[in-house]
């Protein structure tokens, strides 16, 4: 199972004009992407890892092996924390 980028669940535009739907644009389609694509490429060749939820993978990172203990932590948290931010901004911004 490879990670995905996950759909933003809300217009980029809905964000401005505090961030630019350009930002937002460049934030979500390069940066989140890169995380993503930069753990599956961790994961290769450790299929038992692979196929583990992302949440899993960050609650057992010290069952990482050292070679990719890393790449791990960095990407996933990352791919975590924005998907994480992204998934509840939608319901900041629109309030209650």
């Amino acid at each position: 199972m490879a990670h995905k980028l996950p759909d933003l669940p809300f217009a980029p535009e809905s964000l401005e004009p505090v961030i630019s739907a350009k930002t937002f644009g460049i934030h979500h389609g390069k940066h989140h992407a890169a995380y993503v694509a930069k753990l599956n490429a961790a994961l290769e060749g450790h299929g038992d890892l692979a196929g583990k939820p992302l949440e899993e993978l960050i609650r057992n990172l010290g069952k990482v092996p050292g070679d990719i203990a890393k790449a791990v932590r960095l990407n996933g948290c990352h791919h975590w924390s924005v998907s994480t931010v992204a998934s509840t901004t939608i319901t900041a911004c629109s309030g209650p």
